[in-house]
């Protein structure tokens, strides 16, 4: 049973193939035991994608926390290349080089940011492939009745 659970929860498993994998389990069950097995079925898959949910929603959170470090850290680097540029005996290496560094930095948190809109969607991925499975285990119960 764990293993048809984590064969179906997988998001790197097609759902095609999880739905296929959920009804040749059913078919290949006792007529009596079929109810008990699925629902086991569904409680594992909730289980297991509930668990994955939570990790990544952590994640997110841990990422997020990051990010908001890196924006204040770019805010103060800003500060401090303004003041600098702002300085009549400044440095020009000195400048371009803390600005090149501001611009690099920029770059990755905006690339990160993008990346954050992407992950932030994997919780609703994992809810709606529960969704769809448990429908499967539903809609097979439905025809074994």
């Amino acid at each position: 049973m764990s293993a048809l659970v984590d064969a179906v929860a997988a998001r790197r498993t097609p759902i095609a193939q999880a739905q296929k994998e959920i009804k040749d389990f059913a078919t290949s069950l006792p007529p009596e035991q079929v109810a008990t097995k699925m629902t086991m079925l569904v409680q594992g898959m909730f289980d297991h994608m509930d668990a994955e949910r939570s990790h990544v929603i952590s994640g997110i959170s841990r990422y997020a926390h990051k990010q908001l470090e890196m924006a204040a850290q770019l805010r103060k680097e800003a500060s401090e290349v303004d003041a600098l540029r702002a300085k009549a005996d400044a440095d020009p290496d000195e400048v371009e080089r803390r600005t090149d560094q501001l611009n690099f930095a920029t770059r990755i948190f905006n690339e990160r940011v993008q990346s954050l809109t992407y992950v932030c969607d994997v919780p609703t991925i994992i809810e709606q492939r529960l969704y769809q499975l448990s429908k499967t285990v539903s809609e097979t119960l439905a025809v074994k009745k």
